[in-house]
């Protein structure tokens, strides 16, 4: 039987509970979060990202779209930090190496 690491689940479900049943919904779909970028509202993107990351914190392609939306707002530290997570959680993701390049 795996050993469990109560502190970090304990950590997760407390960050999960803060967030409205409405919110998660709205922004499991990956497409309302993509809406928000697309109409040119970066900072509102940036912190739906950010929220579902705080859902799904080893999803590769969220963390590669919240590196371009800061990529958007010239904010390159913030992006290439996101671009080289996505790279960590799936090596083989041609686009967040591209995007690092």
């Amino acid at each position: 039987m795996p050993i469990r690491r109560f502190g970090r689940s304990a950590e997760r479900s407390t960050r999960r509970k803060r967030l409205s049943t409405c919110c998660r919904r709205t922004l499991k779909r990956r497409g309302s979060r993509q809406c928000i970028f697309r109409a040119g509202k970066l900072a509102e993107s940036i912190a739906a990202y950010q929220v579902a990351l705080a859902l799904s914190p080893k999803d590769s392609e969220t963390q590669n779209s919240l590196g371009f939306a800061h990529f958007k707002l010239a904010k390159y530290p913030d992006a290439a930090r996101c671009f080289k997570e996505a790279v960590r959680l799936k090596p083989d993701y041609a686009e967040a190496h591209f995007n690092l390049v």
